[in-house]
């Protein structure tokens, strides 16, 4: 099974993992789950860290990549079909963001990790 994380969820993951739900936790430790992240969270990170909103152990470049690794995480570059799939969503959500990893999600079919009330409005299966 596949699941793409939301950017929160990497981020606790990588960092505080006692916010991930119990669920979310044991799904991200499952060796036969592939986790993917995707290239629209890389650039919020960086977003966020390069305005002094976000601390990490590294700057984004070296973080990103390295926790990845460590944690067994696949990288999902954004492609222009899932882009173009922006217009047909209804508006429940406003951050850009995460509308395009509900738009990857739907194009990969990958439920997203989230505990976001926002993205779960949305008609793509969400877990946490």
């Amino acid at each position: 099974m596949k699941y793409l994380l939301d950017t929160a969820t990497f981020l606790w993951l990588t960092i505080e993992p006692e916010k991930l739900s119990k669920k979310a936790y044991a799904l991200c430790m499952d060796t036969n789950i592939h986790l993917y992240l995707s290239s629209v969270s890389g650039w919020e990170i960086a977003q966020k860290y390069s305005k002094k909103k976000m601390k990490l152990a590294a700057e984004p470049s070296v973080f990103i990549p390295a926790m990845r690794m460590e944690n067994n995480i696949y990288a999902l570059p954004l492609q222009e079909k899932e882009t173009l799939r922006m217009e047909s969503l209804p508006p429940h959500h406003y951050d850009p963001a995460d509308r395009l990893l509900i738009c990857q999600s739907l194009e990969y079919d990958m439920p997203i990790l989230t505990n976001d009330k926002l993205i779960q409005k949305y008609d793509v299966e969400t877990v946490w």
